[in-house]
């Protein structure tokens, strides 16, 4: 499916501006008002959403359904096909060489800045050493000893660089943290260059979406490894018209999705199966057989994954940290772009006898299948990543445009950008300004004194016996009692992915089968999100009115459990040892 000639003829991409702007206030009714008439389902879970009253689901299928049929419509109203031949200049290998080296080498600073200040750094960094240094120093076997939401991809490799480097877990996981974003910023080159766009629109767009993937979160979970494979390997799968090359590479895409995460393997089997009915709908009903492969990719992968990847899929916390969709400047952006930048310019291309334009527009279909996780939890970083695709196909949606459109688009993009690195930085700088304190002056602050512990004392209570640890603790004083042998890992890292009262209860049944648990005298309150407090994660919030009570009170199983079955026995400075008691 190579691209074709120039365009002969040339379709009208802007209809009446009262169409437009009807489409839009409609589009704007639906995603943000509809949903607080249409009640929401109770979900014991974190949902600042459920409170709210306001209807997620409501709100991503009317924004998925409005750009499904202003891509009919603008397919309907085509009256030639759009063929196009993508002449404009690639972006280099100097560019892509440049844009590499300048991530990775910011990824090796804040990771020396990292390990050197003894932070824990939970977000995202440190939930993934945790659980990696779990498995790989205890033997915890993933997913049924280890909490892990994510596929084996994001989980393995950053061993394996451990075992190679023979290095401490923060370097390797650092080194890999690296390579994935290295990876990521190859594969959103080559899906910029195998788009038809505007040569300066693709260099530009380039570098902006390149430093909008740098994030203070540090996880593997946040990169374009993650995000942009499913659309690098369906561009790349179906390049060609050899329906047998075609079908094994689906197949094989489909397996590496799912190692990458379980619902990058659902969308892009979904994408893949849609493409299948394209393809038989342009070039004959024996390219329905392709619909097969990727089904078949999931048992392959299941057979080698096991009967544990099913169990992790089933604990996920469903609906969890959903926020209300809402006018903010990321969201009204990516809307604009989702409901009509895109599906309008992408219509023509249905009519392409060839294969391009339903290559493009499964890209559009597969861009849209991410819409449950950017308008779960729609804050920018969501929004971002799981709309990048979105991102992209405008500026193939806007490569017939004039220069003046062209250009306020680009401007429109690097607001979504500086927007995304305003709220996160600012979210994340009193983590940040700590970590380049401890790192570079080596500083302890007054209100620092869990870096503190008696082991000895420890050691006179309990002996030789291991230490529960099922809450946040300070990492000094967790390698200090590995080092005594007095650690051992739980299921979970912490509270993290304690979203619901199943996954707080069994904590709480992990915990009781141990005798002893070290936890701070004063811990912190357990994250509880409500409307009035998500101007951290959005940059300010609405005054949305307090519906409903909160669907779920994060905390109460665990410490009812502490002062049931557990009693205080030792103060360690600002940790409490406690003894379980039956």
């Amino acid at each position: 499916m190579t691209p074709s000639s120039e365009p002969t003829k040339t379709a009208n991409p802007w209809p009446p501006m009262w169409f437009a702007w009807t489409v839009l206030a409609v589009s704007a009714l639906l995603v943000f008002v509809l949903p607080f008439a249409v009640p929401v389902p109770l979900v014991h879970t974190i949902s600042a959403s459920y409170i709210a009253g306001f209807n997620n689901r409501v709100a991503i299928l009317s924004a998925a359904g409005l750009g499904a049929l202003v891509l009919l419509w603008s397919w309907w109203r085509s009256p030639f096909a759009l063929r196009e031949e993508d002449t404009e200049a690639k972006i280099t290998w100097r560019i892509i060489a440049c844009a590499v080296v300048a991530t990775c080498l910011f990824t090796a600073c804040v990771g020396w800045l990292v390990a050197r200040s003894h932070l824990r750094y939970l977000a995202d960094a440190g939930y993934f050493m945790e659980q990696l240094e779990a498995h790989g120093d205890y033997g915890r076997t993933l997913y049924t000893q280890l909490e892990f939401a994510y596929g084996p991809l994001l989980f393995y490799p950053a061993s394996l660089v451990h075992s190679l480097l023979r290095s401490s877990w923060q370097t390797a996981y650092f080194a890999t943290l690296a390579l994935n974003q290295a990876v990521g910023i190859l594969l959103l080159a080559f899906i910029m260059n195998a788009l038809p766009m505007r040569a300066r629109d693709r260099r530009i767009a380039f570098v902006l979406l390149v430093v909008g993937a740098i994030n203070p979160l540090l996880g593997l979970n946040y990169t374009f490894f993650r995000f942009l494979t499913p659309l690098a390997t369906l561009l790349f799968a179906t390049r060609s018209q050899n329906l047998p090359r075609t079908a094994i590479l689906l197949a094989l895409g489909e397996v590496l999705q799912l190692g990458i995460s379980p619902e990058m393997g659902f969308i892009f089997l979904f994408t893949s199966i849609l493409f299948a009915g394209l393809a038989a709908w342009k070039h004959g009903l024996r390219w329905l057989a392709v619909a097969a492969a990727p089904p078949v990719g999931v048992g392959v992968f299941l057979l080698l994954a096991g009967p544990s990847y099913l169990k992790m899929l089933q604990s996920v916390a469903h609906g969890a940290l959903n926020l209300p969709v809402a006018p903010y400047p990321h969201v009204v952006i990516f809307l604009f772009a989702l409901v009509w930048l895109v599906p309008l310019a992408l219509g023509p291309h249905l009519r392409d006898p060839g294969g391009d334009g339903i290559r493009i527009v499964s890209c559009y279909i597969l861009s849209i299948a991410l819409l449950p996780a950017a308008f779960g939890r729609c804050d920018p970083l969501h929004v971002f990543f799981n709309g990048a695709g979105i991102l992209i196909l405008s500026l193939v949606a806007m490569r017939s445009a004039t220069t003046l459109r062209r250009n306020v688009w680009l401007a429109a993009l690097f607001v979504f950008i500086f927007w995304v690195h305003w709220v996160n930085d600012r979210l994340y700088v009193e983590r940040t300004m700590d970590t380049v304190r401890l790192a570079l002056t080596r500083t302890v602050h007054p209100d620092d004194q869990d870096y503190v512990l008696d082991l000895p004392g420890l050691e006179r209570e309990v002996g030789g016996a291991a230490v529960a640890i099922p809450v946040e603790i300070s990492l000094p004083v967790e390698d200090a009692l590995k080092r005594s042998r007095h650690y051992e890992p739980e299921y979970y890292a912490f509270f993290v992915d304690v979203m619901d009262p199943a996954a707080e209860t069994a904590k709480a049944v992990r915990m009781n089968e141990f005798e002893w648990a070290l936890l701070p005298t004063d811990p912190d309150d357990p994250f509880v999100e409500t409307p009035a407090d998500i101007d951290g994660v959005q940059g300010f919030a609405f005054p949305y009115p307090l519906r409903n009570p909160p669907p779920y009170d994060p905390g109460r199983v665990f410490f009812s459990n502490l002062s049931t079955n557990w009693k205080p026995v030792h103060a360690f400075g600002p940790y409490t040892l406690y003894h379980r008691a039956r």
